[in-house]
């Protein structure tokens, strides 16, 4: 596998982690509500998952957003790398960009069903602790993957054309 093979599967792994490490603090804190680190890691640290699961309303399967999205997203990517398939390892690498998009955006919609847009000087609420950290961490591992995979696709075009 090359450096640049590894590099798009950064993304799907990262993404996959992420998840996992968040289902498992949310049924923690099932198991053990009075956890102070565990609601800090529910509420601040995953909040972006927490919402994202909400967006979804995938029912009550527990482990829903590894074993539906994030999961085929880096099994995908595992394969593709495993075959040598360069289609499966961008594929992988495009929907992890896609889904963490998708989870920025329900983080940043989150409770403004009902509002009303209008022009204001208000502050604007930003991300703080944990979340900004998740948030970048996904933002940086998904958007590596995806321009690797372009990377090599263009690299892949110019040297069929010589």
């Amino acid at each position: 596998m090359t450096k640049l093979a590894r590099i798009q599967l950064v993304g799907p792994c990262t993404l996959l982690a992420a998840i996992i490490a968040a289902d498992a603090a949310a049924y923690a804190l099932a198991q053990s509500p009075s956890s102070s680190f565990l609601w800090y890691l529910n509420l601040d640290v995953f909040n972006v998952f927490r919402k994202s699961r909400a967006a979804l309303d995938l029912g009550g399967l527990p482990f829903a957003q590894a074993l539906l999205i994030a999961g085929p997203i880096a099994l995908i990517g595992l394969a593709g790398a495993a075959f040598q398939k360069n289609l499966c390892l961008a594929i992988s690498s495009n929907l992890t960009l896609v889904f963490a998009a998708f989870a920025v955006y329900s983080w940043l919609t989150w409770g403004r069903a009902g509002e009303t847009k209008s022009a204001s000087l208000a502050l604007i609420a930003t991300p703080s602790g944990g979340t900004t950290t998740m948030l970048a961490v996904l933002a940086l591992t998904s958007t590596a993957s995806f321009v690797t995979s372009h990377l090599l696709y263009f690299l892949a075009m110019r040297s069929r054309t010589r």
